[in-house]
């Protein structure tokens, strides 16, 4: 492998780096298209983004010079997007239960979205990743987050089956989800 990561000159480097983050990204896209299953942290896919933005720059720079301004532009535009993406989109906040034994955790992750609180759950899966769960997601009124205003409670009826109350956003109504890890 030493071998290798010398005779690949610094350019071919930065190139071999920028593939596969590339690869990583479609891997991901992948898992959570068919498996359902994402990375845990709430902003984890948007530093990969940026990551991979960043490592394009480096590529761009590097290419010929004929064709660099309209790649720079073109970068340029999409580093800004990823930072207006995150900053608009980077209320969510995820919340780890863990069951009484400690053998499943539920993940709760919570958002804002226009008129609405949304809440999703997940079962944690494989210590990275989460795998989204049936009755997902929760909604709440008026952009209400249950979990950060502490306006809930767990009830885990076995290892495998939990009850969430949570607040509903409008008066004293609460709601009510029953939460079956697979």
């Amino acid at each position: 492998m030493k071998d290798v990561l010398i005779k690949i000159k610094g350019d071919s480097r930065i190139r071999c780096i920028f593939n596969i983050l590339i690869i990583l990204r479609i891997t991901l896209v992948v898992l959570g298209v068919i498996f359902n299953m994402y990375l845990l942290g709430s902003s984890t896919m948007d530093i990969i983004d940026f990551i991979i933005l960043f490592v394009a720059f480096i590529v761009v720079s590097k290419s010929d010079v004929n064709k660099l301004i309209g790649r720079y532009i073109l970068l340029s535009i999409l580093i800004m997007v990823n930072i207006f993406w995150s900053v608009w989109y980077g209320d969510k906040v995820e919340y780890y239960f863990k069951s009484p034994n400690g053998k499943n955790t539920l993940v709760v992750s919570e958002e804002p979205v226009l008129m609405l609180g949304v809440c999703e759950l997940y079962e944690r899966k494989y210590l990275i990743f989460k795998k989204r769960l049936g009755g997902s997601p929760l909604y709440t009124d008026d952009g209400y987050r249950p979990f950060s205003n502490y306006d809930y409670k767990i009830e885990w009826v076995t290892e495998k089956e939990a009850i969430i109350f949570y607040g509903y956003g409008s008066g004293s109504r609460s709601c009510k989800e029953k939460v079956k890890f697979k």
